[in-house]
């Protein structure tokens, strides 16, 4: 058994070194082959140092959201986790994410749905955890020091910074040296719009549902890093040019329908996309 775990070792060893090699050829033929239209034109270094790490797979990454009572920031109801680990799924077409659910217990009477939509009972994983504040903590802590200590792992989040602002209110420190890849200051490189998430996975063609429900918040900013930091897609989705799209005037109605309601939108067939439009997508 020890030799089969040593042959088997050795081998997922070459094939993630060979991943990782090709990995790097792309991303430096991406780097040497794009002309960069960003708001900012010294941004490039930046966009490299957030997708380096992502793209390659070099480490887990670790993303997390938090949700507030609308009616009183300070008290925290839930938190989402969700890790992508490429040790052992160097070929998988589709990522395998870990996903965790964390309801306050002290607050879980409170509930939005005035400012913000209240999902707190909508996690699309189907099993929510409701946890003391100390519970919360010593849980967070033992994952944040595997993945992110240990393993050198990288925290992702959209608007990463407030996020850690979040936990550390909550008594859990994230150390000041966690390399971190956030979602919002990859995707305004080329936008002056808000990049709201929803805004993020719409544009990357990622389907979504009952965001603000942390647990959600924190699966979809994974895979809209994972998008958005890798270099075929950005071209696909024409992300390394300015972004000088008008956006439509909405209503009231209209904002508060788009904010919270996840129903679509019914077309006929004048609307819908020919064969050869659905095929050239």
């Amino acid at each position: 058994m020890t030799l089969i775990r040593l042959i088997f070792g050795r081998k997922m060893n070459s094939i993630a070194a060979a991943v990782q090699l090709e990995l790097a050829k792309n991303l430096e033929s991406y780097f040497a082959r794009t002309e960069f239209d960003f708001v900012d034109k010294t941004q490039v270094k930046l966009l490299r140092d957030q997708i380096s790490p992502v793209y390659l797979r070099t480490a887990p990454l670790v993303a997390i959201d938090v949700e507030a009572y609308e009616r009183a920031q300070l008290k925290v109801t839930e938190i989402g986790v969700a890790v992508y680990d490429p040790q052992g799924q160097w070929l998988l077409p589709t990522p395998q994410i870990k996903t965790l659910h964390i309801l306050s217990k002290e607050n879980i009477r409170l509930h939005n749905g005035t400012y913000v939509p209240d999902r707190k009972y909508y996690f699309n994983g189907g099993t929510s955890y409701s946890m003391t504040a100390r519970e919360l903590q010593t849980l967070l802590d033992l994952i944040f020091s595997h993945y992110l200590k240990e393993r050198s792992g990288i925290l992702v989040g959209h608007d990463v910074k407030g996020d850690i602002k979040w936990l550390s209110k909550l008594g859990i420190q994230v150390a000041p040296n966690t390399p971190t890849v956030d979602t919002l200051k990859i995707y305004q490189l080329t936008t002056r719009q808000n990049g709201s998430l929803r805004k993020i996975l719409r544009r990357m063609n990622i389907p979504h549902a009952n965001l603000h429900n942390a647990a959600n918040d924190a699966y979809y900013t994974l895979l809209a890093a994972l998008s958005i930091c890798d270099p075929e897609q950005r071209r696909r989705s024409e992300l390394d040019s300015v972004d000088t799209e008008e956006l439509p005037t909405l209503t009231k109605r209209e904002k508060f329908k788009a904010k919270f309601s996840d129903e679509v939108t019914v077309c006929g067939m004048k609307e819908a996309p020919s064969a050869s439009d659905f095929i050239a997508m």
